[in-house]
């Protein structure tokens, strides 16, 4: 009988440990763009942009899991879509706002699903929202974007930041672990009676 209990444990005690190991990790951190882009009027009073292009990663400034991009060697190129953002609606909704590959070949991507004019002047535009960050396709932890545009012309330069500082929910490992802790108390109490 003890052999059992012992086998009922140990079988317990790999599951529990299996299911902890398995749990996605967050995407968490900051990565930095810098590019042009083309408003459909002045700063003052746009509301879409109507080009995007040349966007490369910042080379240093990005942290957690965006250090893959932190490379002098090699140019991350990113590819962004168009948007607007009049009356704080994106359209299209849902956009993939960006995508780029990393030094290690991983393909990120953020699709925005919310955005809001943060300020709006003659001189600055700052927009922010939610969104979904991935990598490879896998795993998505939501997130927040910003966008601030420093130009008053049509043609700006525009800095861009993604970070995500949302935890991925942990797939029903709780439940398992109650599961277990019931299961070892209900064996326990069969093998003492």
């Amino acid at each position: 009988m003890k052999s059992k209990l012992l086998i009922v444990l140990v079988g317990v005690g790999a599951l529990v440990g299996w299911s902890v190991g398995v749990q996605a990790q967050p995407i968490n951190g900051d990565i930095d763009f810098s590019g042009f882009a083309t408003l459909n009027t002045g700063i003052a009073s746009a509301t879409a942009y109507t080009s995007i292009y040349d966007v490369t990663v910042d080379p240093s400034g990005n942290s957690g899991s965006f250090t893959g991009f932190n490379t002098t060697l090699t140019p991350h190129t990113a590819t962004f879509n168009t948007f607007s953002f009049g009356g704080n609606t994106l359209n299209p909704n849902p956009l993939t706002l960006w995508m780029a590959t990393d030094g290690s070949g991983n393909v990120w991507k953020l699709i925005a699903t919310s955005v809001t004019i943060t300020l709006q002047n003659g001189t600055f535009l700052d927009l922010s929202g939610n969104g979904t960050i991935y990598e490879n396709g896998g795993d998505a932890t939501s997130g927040v974007w910003t966008m601030d545009d420093t130009s008053a012309s049509g043609l700006a330069t525009v800095t861009f930041g993604s970070s995500s500082q949302a935890t991925v929910p942990d797939g029903g490992t709780t439940v398992l672990l109650l599961g277990a802790a019931l299961t070892g108390l209900a064996v326990i109490k069969r093998y003492l009676s």
